[in-house]
């Protein structure tokens, strides 16, 4: 029986890119999980160009 410890707990996530211009591209990430007795988040950006 799993009481949502850390190692039960559901995850979470999420993802997004936007371009704009051909040339430049700009995106996030972000994960989680949550339980009752644990947190955890992490996130990155990211900015892209080509030239």
């Amino acid at each position: 029986m799993c009481r949502r410890q850390a190692g039960c707990a559901p995850r979470r996530g999420w993802a997004s890119r936007l371009e704009m211009a051909q040339r430049l591209a700009v995106g996030a990430t972000f994960a989680g999980e949550f339980s009752n007795v644990t947190r955890s988040h992490a996130g990155k950006g990211i900015v892209g160009y080509v030239w």
